[in-house]
Formats: structure tokens, C-alpha cells, sequence
């Protein structure tokens, strides 16, 4: 008799296939876990693609044009169907926002949370009250979920200090992707994020590029009108014009194509859960240049990838041009950095850490 699989809603990564960082986590888990567990996905059409995977299932609700609604009315919905509509054995939901339903969640499941990151830490698109609000739905998500993941080491430290539970750290992965990489064409630079949002850095890695006065080119990957302001701003520095912007690339293993043309990655974001966009980079092979928050360090070191003063736009300035003129240090870096990576960071092996606690909860 075939042993009946145990059923998993998941709830937060509103679509796939994903192209953002928390997506993308979700998704690995549950392509890694699905002979082992039944999943359904609830999404949103903003969010969802063309996906074809027979082992896991799909509800899209319609979305909305309003970003912030979309994500309440995406919330609501999911909660809705899982109380009245479905029946599971477990709710695993992403991102500390999803608190807001969690109580009432809980009446009838139990729930594995996982934390991309707090939003409380991130200033690009949150009023102080915006954020008073977040903080206490933070802790309704904190409190309330049977269990709690967390991607970054950092803030898995600071959640259990500050609320008083027990955090599992769990971090993120890379998987080898079969793709042919460029080999011979290398653009000048490459910088790229999901958002295009001051959090990530790009003004000041343009600021950092007008000290070199150098002609480099800058290839920029992401979605630059996420925030219009910020991109209005970006439009008038002076070194504006030497950046090509390839705007979002939805397709993982093309979006890694084109930045494996580059010769340096740049990644100058001042604040990181753990960055997906970080161990893919390293996962083909690019030399990386990194701020030096904790959130990176936690990842790597100074042998697989070169660090600058964070939001030091001159010391960034000089990390550039020496890396440019000892370029195979940094070379033998990426191989450290890429060894790493799929080693210690593959999807296979995170992926049973989650499938312990799913087991922990249903027990």
C-alpha cells in the first residue's frame, strides 16, 4: 500500500516559476520535496508564468493593480481557501507579512514560517507608522508559527534574542544550472537585483564609478521601475549615461548568461537577509565585489570574494580599479567562492533541513 503523502499549502510566493529571491527559495524546496510531500502553491497572476510541474499544484487568484492591495487581497484569499475550500496537513508561509493572517491560520493548522528578511530593516518604501504597524505584524508572525525558519544567520540571532524563540537557520542554495555560459565576450561591469531600490547600492556604485572617471560600462539587471522616484534620481547622475539597463529577466538561467559576459559583479546593498542574487553570481564562476555587512560575511570570506567599506563610495572607487589591474586574484576567488557555493549551499542538502521540520510540526 502506497504510504499517502503529507499535504502542504504554501502561502507567500504568490507565483511561479519564481524570479525573485524568496521565490526562488520556495520553489527549490518544494521541486526538491515534492516526491515526498504534496504540495499546492497559492498564487497571483502578477506573479505566475508558465510552470509545468504534475507533482505540484497551482491556485492563481486574479490580482490587482494597486502592489500593496494585490499582496492583502493575495493574503486574504489564500486564507480564505485553505480555511473553507481545502484541507491540509500543514500551511508553510514566507515572509514575516503573511502575521496578518496567521492567527487565524492557526485556529486550524499548524504552520512553518519562513523569514526572507524583516522589513522593519529596509527604509526604501516604509513611513515610520508603516513600520510601527509591520513591527507588531512581525511579531504576530514570530509568535504565532509552530515553527520558524530563517534564511539569514544574522537576523536568526537577532529574532531569537529580541522575541524569545527558538529560530531555525536555514539558509539559502544554488543549484548548477545547465546553461552554456559566455566565454569569451566580458562586458566592463555587472550589478543586479530583483528591485532596483536604494537598499541595493546602484547610486553609489554610479557615485564610485564617477571617482574611477574611467569609461567602464555598467550592465544593470532588475526591475528599475519598481520605485520611479529613486530611477528619476538615478537618470540625472552624470555617469547615467555610460548604464545599460537590461531591466528584469524573469528567466533564471538567462539572466545568467548575460551576467556571466561580465568580468566583475558588483554588489553594493547595504542591507541582506541572505542574498539569492549573491550565491548565484558565485555559482557560475564571476568574481564578486561585496559590501562588507555581516549578512555577506556570513556567507563568505575574503579568499572567494573582495569586500569594500559599505556605503563607502570612495573606498569602492579603489576596490574597483585594483581588482581591474590584479584581475587574476580575483579570478582565483570566483573558484573558491563558486567550490563554495556547491558544496555547502546546494539545494539538495538545504532542502532536507526542511523536510525535518516540516516532520518536527506534523508530530
Amino acid at each position: 500500500m502506497t504510504k499517502k503523502k503529507p499535504r502542504i499549502a504554501i502561502i507567500g510566493l504568490k507565483g511561479l516559476p519564481a524570479f525573485g529571491g524568496a521565490a526562488a527559495v520556495g520553489q527549490n524546496i518544494i521541486e526538491n520535496l515534492c516526491n515526498e510531500f504534496s504540495f499546492t502553491v497559492y498564487s497571483t497572476e502578477s506573479h505566475s508564468g508558465n510552470y509545468n510541474n504534475k507533482l505540484i499544484k497551482i491556485i492563481v487568484f486574479k490580482s490587482l493593480k494597486n502592489r500593496n492591495l494585490n499582496t492583502l487581497v493575495y493574503y486574504l484569499k489564500s486564507l480564505f481557501h485553505c480555511f473553507f475550500l481545502s484541507k491540509y496537513d500543514l500551511i508553510h508561509i514566507h515572509h514575516s507579512l503573511t502575521g496578518i493572517i496567521l492567527p487565524f491560520l492557526r485556529i486550524r493548522y499548524k504552520v512553518v514560517g519562513t523569514i526572507h528578511g524583516l522589513v522593519t530593516f529596509c527604509p526604501d518604501q516604509w513611513t515610520n507608522s508603516e513600520k510601527l504597524i509591520i513591527s507588531f505584524v512581525d511579531y504576530l508572525f514570530i509568535k504565532s508559527c509552530n515553527q520558524v525558519t530563517c534564511v539569514s544567520k544574522y537576523f536568526s540571532n537577532y529574532i531569537c534574542q529580541k522575541y524569545n524563540k527558538q529560530i531555525t537557520y536555514i539558509p539559502n542554495g544554488s543549484k548548477k544550472l545547465n546553461i552554456n555560459l559566455a566565454d569569451n565576450i566580458k562586458n566592463d561591469l555587472s550589478f543586479g537585483a530583483g528591485r532596483i531600490i536604494p537598499s541595493k547600492g546602484l547610486h553609489l556604485l554610479l557615485d564610485a564609478l564617477e571617482l574611477l572617471n574611467s569609461q567602464l560600462i555598467l550592465h544593470v539587471y532588475g526591475d528599475e521601475k519598481y520605485l520611479e522616484d529613486y530611477y528619476m534620481r538615478l537618470k540625472k547622475h552624470s555617469y547615467f549615461k555610460k548604464v545599460v539597463f537590461h531591466g528584469l529577466i524573469k528567466s533564471k538561467e538567462q539572466l545568467l548568461f548575460e551576467i556571466s559576459k561580465s568580468k566583475i559583479f558588483i554588489f553594493p546593498s547595504n542591507m541582506e537577509a541572505m542574498s539569492m542574487m549573491l550565491l548565484e553570481v558565485a555559482s557560475i564562476n564571476i568574481p564578486v565585489i561585496a559590501s562588507d555587512i555581516i549578512q555577506n560575511k556570513d556567507i563568505f570570506n575574503e579568499s572567494e570574494i573582495t569586500f569594500f567599506k559599505n556605503n563607502n563610495c570612495k573606498n569602492l572607487s579603489s576596490v574597483i580599479e585594483k581588482s581591474l589591474n590584479s584581475f587574476d586574484e580575483l579570478t582565483t576567488k570566483a573558484q573558491l567562492a563558486y567550490d563554495k557555493v556547491h558544496s555547502e549551499y546546494n539545494w539538495n542538502r538545504i532542502s532536507k533541513c526542511y523536510a525535518s521540520t516540516y516532520y518536527k510540526c506534523l508530530r
